[in-house]
């Protein structure tokens, strides 16, 4: 049949992909320009740190630091005031001199300006802000407090209103500053005295991790972890030492440190289907994984606190454990979600809604030594991997020191209490007049940092 000459032809499949190309070019072009703009305009602005107090998420000048014996890396603080000339590694005591050179700029964060416009901070938020209205320089710290609460710091935790402020497992993860990665050995230690194998050679050393042989026995073998000290001090760095609240950023502040007992622990673990993995936090708490069962138990002193079941715990699969006890709750993850979660006993009583209770302004516990972090197998073989230990923040007084510390007077309606990450060295709202963080202070919520 004829086809009339004013007849359109359908389009044929080259320039339908003509079309879509153009559109795309388009719509590139388009974004592209407000991208321009939001940076053009200050929607968008990129900040270089200048500071320290919010290390080790982010470091202002800084010498980026690598241990010539375990190769772990970190940043130390590289303003010409506080530049070390001797830097002792926080993973490994490993202690020698600072390389001549020039210190790195600060790492850069991008600032965005819009959300604060249609809603309030939120405890936890990591924001950018100015101390006084014509101020040209920005401060960089964290939401902690919210208006109408007053504030207060016991034994290294914040209360709001007498109830302490618990962190969740995600919370903790950004805010933890690491302590030991076993991943970073020291090489002129042969045998690290680290994790440490109980009552004879059930455990054994691999390339990545541990092995608990099948045949260890009856009952539960076990994995124990011994810390060192990664700070000066005199002795051998090998000498056992309590966690501290110390920092790596940190060189050369002279101060008391304060045991930490908020502890996360981190690892790869693969369970035969017989095996029965125990991760002891403290004494008292034992967190329990069965691949047969395909569940978590939280046991305080042997009795069940919390069980979950979950699936991704397969026999015989590796799966990525993590296990904590921090702000008086055990936090237990698989994978990046948390299973099982609890009080741990010593919580202070929460007050019912609509009252408040002080904190009890109690001497904090007698610490022990050593952590009493290990790892327990029965049943059959297992293998850990890829252990790491970080522990939460210690939060100070207005002086620097683990004293108690309570806020004068409640929150203004517009006003926030915000505090630096690297406590020992930050100025913040325990050290400024009531009311200088309002909401008008705030410029903007970060949205990402990155290495300059």
């Amino acid at each position: 049949m004829a086809i009339p000459n004013d007849t359109p032809l359908p389009p044929t499949r080259s320039s339908r992909k003509g079309r879509r190309f153009l559109w795309a070019c388009l719509g590139l072009v388009v974004c592209l320009t407000l991208a321009r703009g939001a940076f053009f305009r200050g929607w968008l602005a990129p900040v270089r740190i200048a500071g320290g107090s919010m290390a080790p998420l982010v470091s202002g000048e800084h010498f980026a630091c690598v241990c010539p014996d375990c190769g772990e890396s970190f940043a130390c603080d590289g303003r010409v005031e506080t530049a070390p000339e001797t830097i002792v590694c926080p993973n490994c005591g490993k202690r020698w001199d600072r390389p001549d050179g020039a210190a790195l700029p600060g790492d850069c964060v991008l600032v965005d300006r819009w959300p604060y416009l249609f809603r309030a901070p939120e405890r936890g938020d990591l924001i950018a802000l100015r101390l006084t209205p014509d101020a040209e320089d920005w401060v960089l710290k964290r939401v902690v407090g919210l208006p109408g609460e007053t504030m207060a710091i016991r034994q290294g935790e914040v209360y709001a209103d007498g109830r302490l402020l618990q962190k969740s497992l995600d919370e903790l993860r950004q805010l933890a500053v690491p302590v030991y990665d076993d991943r970073h050995r020291p090489a002129s230690l042969p045998d690290p005295p680290r994790w440490i194998s109980e009552g004879g050679d059930a455990w054994e050393r691999t390339p990545t991790g541990y092995r608990c042989r099948a045949d260890a026995g009856p009952g539960f073998a076990w994995l124990t972890y011994q810390h060192w000290r990664g700070f000066a001090a005199p002795g051998p760095r090998t000498a056992v030492s309590p966690i501290v609240d110390h920092y790596g950023y940190n060189q050369v502040l002279s101060r008391s440190l304060n045991p930490v007992r908020d502890l996360l622990l981190r690892c790869e673990v693969v369970l035969p289907g017989a095996t029965t993995a125990r991760f002891q936090l403290t004494r008292e708490c034992v967190v329990e994984v069965s691949a047969t069962r395909q569940s978590v138990r939280v046991l305080i002193g042997e009795e069940i606190a919390s069980e979950a079941f979950f699936s991704g715990i397969q026999p015989g699969r590796q799966f990525k454990l993590e296990a904590a006890i921090c702000d008086h709750r055990v936090l237990v993850g698989i994978g990046q979600k948390t299973i099982a979660q609890c009080d741990y006993p010593g919580t202070a009583a929460t007050p019912a809604a609509g009252q408040a209770s002080e904190p009890k302004d109690e001497q904090p516990d007698a610490m022990p030594d050593q952590p009493a972090l290990a790892i327990g197998c029965r049943g059959g073989a297992m293998q850990v991997s890829d252990l790491r230990i970080a522990r939460d923040l210690y939060y100070l007084d207005a002086a620097g020191l683990g004293r108690p510390w309570q806020a004068e007077q409640p929150l203004g309606s517009d006003e926030y209490f915000v505090l630096g990450d690297n406590c020992p060295v930050s100025q913040d709202s325990r050290h400024w007049p009531a009311g200088t963080i309002t909401r008008h202070s705030l410029i903007g919520r970060v949205l990402q940092f990155s290495a300059p």
